[in-house]
């Protein structure tokens, strides 16, 4: 009673914050919906466990729809500038600042969102991604396998014939010009209007991106191949990280890393399932998969995209072969 008494008291006196530990709230800047795949296969899990565990220090909350920031382009400068705590981005928007992340856009190479974002996670554990230095990474990952829709039917998988196609980023913009297309850099957030307004033909992307951002009834010819993936980070600013508890970091960092990437690309390509199968059974979309011998065909056909990239710059053929060791590691089971 007398121990009741005196909490009583102090609230009244000091006020509630001052006697319990003030929690610590950590906003997650997201410029996607809130129904997109990576808020609801990533940044929503990974809020969860980690609420669960040290909501009573920290509460990490999400601001969907680009309520902290609409622009794709400047995620990683919320973070930087301390207008959000946390958020994730794609590094291709930031052309210079991570140039590593390229080579998981170079085609027939990562099959699926999974192995490729494991595979990414460890290049970075490996000292093979730079551009990270100056925040927290929590977790990278990748979209399911991005290929080639378009508003119309065309001849061969291998020309684009002058089509305008959406890509994100250099190595992309390079596989459709090799395709004979003409590559128009977007933010996935315009993608949508550009098709509609006639701007482009069609978009280099995958299942979860015409799912979320309602592009299937603008694109209907769907020609499946693995060219390439959208690499994307999570990170947290260095000053949010360094001010929290040891203890809400262990949390942070149970749930980050190879966890994350396994929550993220694991997602990804369980959405891009759902929407092939509802595009299969309806509404006017005809899918194109390539078979074992269209593979290898691919994978010879991307043979100089992925040799002209490793000879754009010294490192990059260390970095290719890290990246197939650890894919053919993934594949092994390891």
């Amino acid at each position: 009673m007398l121990r009741a008494s005196i909490i009583v008291l102090a609230l009244t006196v000091f006020g509630a914050s001052n006697v319990l530990a003030a929690q610590k709230l950590i906003r997650m800047a997201g410029f996607t919906p809130e129904k997109s795949v990576v808020v609801t296969h990533t940044m929503k899990p990974f809020i969860k466990a980690v609420n669960a565990e040290v909501g009573d220090e920290v509460k990490v909350k999400g601001y969907w729809g680009g309520a902290l920031g609409r622009n794709p382009k400047k995620q990683y400068d919320l973070v930087l500038k301390g207008v959000a705590d946390t958020a994730f981005f794609d590094p291709g928007y930031s052309p210079g600042k991570f140039p590593d992340f390229a080579v998981f856009e170079l085609p027939f190479l990562a099959r699926s969102g999974l192995e490729a974002s494991i595979a990414m996670w460890r290049m970075y554990e490996a000292g093979q991604l730079r551009g990270l230095e100056k925040i927290k990474l929590l977790g990278t990952y990748s979209t399911d396998i991005s290929f080639i829709h378009t508003k119309k039917k065309i001849k061969s998988f291998y020309d684009l014939k002058g089509l305008k196609i959406r890509t994100a980023g250099a190595v992309m913009s390079d596989t459709v010009k090799a395709l004979g297309g003409v590559p128009i850099g977007l933010p996935v957030t315009q993608t949508t209007e550009a098709l509609s307004r006639g701007v482009i033909d069609g978009a280099l992307t995958g299942w979860s991106v015409i799912l979320v951002f309602r592009m299937s009834s603008l694109v209907k010819y769907h020609y499946e191949a693995p060219l390439g993936i959208v690499p994307l980070v999570t990170v947290m600013n260095k000053k949010t990280w360094d001010g929290l508890s040891r203890r809400a970091q262990a949390s942070i960092n149970k749930h980050s890393g190879e966890v994350f990437s396994r929550q993220s690309g694991g997602g990804f390509d369980k959405v891009a399932r759902i929407m092939a199968s509802k595009a299969k059974k309806g509404g006017g979309h005809t899918i194109y998969k390539m078979d074992a011998a269209g593979y290898k065909k691919g994978a010879a056909w991307a043979k100089p995209l992925i040799d002209n990239w490793v000879k754009s710059e010294k490192g990059n053929k260390a970095k290719l072969d890290a990246y197939m060791k650890i894919l053919a590691d993934i594949r092994s089971g390891k």
